[in-house]
């Protein structure tokens, strides 16, 4: 099962070697790491919830607990270390880890969580309504 990812990333994947650092994408998308060693937990993600993380900008980040896979794609060492160290303490049950625009983690969610808690919990964010207000005046 192939799902396209086109629509959650604003770059070109072609250019990932130059992506070094988790905060690359720092004011640019809201990050929702995934860490799971399974892909198949991804690509259900990306496909059941396709249009919500689009509307919120989000970027899904696979984390296997060393290695970071955005889009399928392997990400460097040093991505993958900046990420390691931004999610270092947070306790072993945790499968979700939402990270703001700012940068920072905004909360911890197990694998139990319902991704819609994750997307009603952004929607009350006061970035988060500015946008949806710039939408509303842009329809």
């Amino acid at each position: 099962m192939l799902v396209s990812l086109v629509l959650l990333l604003p770059l070109n994947l072609n250019s990932s070697n130059s992506i070094n650092h988790l905060s690359d994408f720092k004011w640019k998308n809201r990050v929702l790491v995934v860490i799971t060693d399974k892909k198949k937990d991804i690509q259900d993600l990306i496909k059941n919830y396709n249009i919500e993380l689009d509307e919120r900008e989000f970027l899904v980040i696979q984390f296997d607990g060393k290695k970071a896979f955005i889009n399928d794609k392997k990400m460097s060492q040093r991505f993958s270390n900046s990420l390691q160290k931004k999610i270092r303490n947070i306790p072993q049950e945790i499968h979700f880890v939402l990270i703001g625009k700012d940068g920072r983690v905004k909360n911890l969610y197990s694998k139990n969580a319902n991704v819609n808690e994750i997307f009603l919990e952004v929607d009350k964010m006061p970035m988060r309504i500015n946008e949806m207000k710039r939408n509303l005046e842009n329809d």
